[in-house]
């Protein structure tokens, strides 16, 4: 079974959420609560490179972490084949990493770092704030 986490800001520390799955949707953040778990909880799948990997919902694996077909700015969730592959960096100040679109150097990133409820998350210049540092924490309990 693979390892489950969430991951969570380091600005607001709240988790990614994707509550319209499985439904392809946005991503926000709400606050960590079991009746969120099944929408924040998060599979790496390895790609060819050591660092980068596609994001997956736990749930519902053949959804991933992309950005929005629309709206590039956007986190959404939608079908793994095109998932954006999110390259896993660890920061000089660990347990926090940037996970930056591989291909046009953008970090998932919390705007303003907001602390407020089902805030739109997006990507965003790399600017290393703490609103683009996450950290990866285990789902211990079981899944419903």
């Amino acid at each position: 079974m693979p390892a489950v986490f969430k991951i969570v800001s380091r600005a607001s520390g709240k988790p990614l959420t994707a509550l319209g799955l499985p439904d392809p949707t946005g991503i926000t953040q709400l606050p960590d609560a079991d009746e969120y778990l099944r929408f924040q909880s998060w599979t790496l799948l390895p790609q060819d490179r050591a660092d980068d990997f596609l994001i997956r919902s736990f749930d519902w694996p053949g959804l991933a972490i992309g950005l929005n077909p629309t709206d590039s700015r956007w986190l959404y969730v939608g079908p793994v084949e095109v998932a954006q592959v999110w390259r896993v960096t660890p920061i000089a100040n660990p347990p926090y990493y940037f996970l930056l679109e591989g291909s046009n150097d953008l970090l998932i990133d919390v705007p303003d770092g907001s602390h407020a409820d089902n805030v739109q998350i997006q990507v965003f210049r790399r600017t290393e704030h703490s609103n683009q540092q996450w950290v990866f924490l285990p789902v211990l309990a079981e899944l419903p």
